[in-house]
């Protein structure tokens, strides 16, 4: 993923200890969780992070409560 990239799926996300990962070095505003977790919101079933009107990523089937304390 890289900023300005379009809208991005990823169906088979696994959140929480042992699970996946998001390299989001490319987006350097994002400096801490605190900075993250505020572009974090939960869309049904699953999340979404959006890092601005033309790119985002939508996590399905991930719980919000259990991304945010990840």
């Amino acid at each position: 993923m890289r900023p300005d990239d379009g809208w991005d799926y990823i169906g088979d996300f696994q959140a929480g200890a042992g699970g996946d990962t998001l390299d989001l070095s490319p987006y350097t505003d994002i400096m801490s969780r605190a900075d993250l977790n505020s572009l974090v919101t939960a869309d049904g079933n699953d999340v979404t992070i959006t890092f601005s009107p033309t790119s985002s990523v939508r996590l399905a089937n991930v719980d919000h409560a259990t991304f945010l304390n990840g």
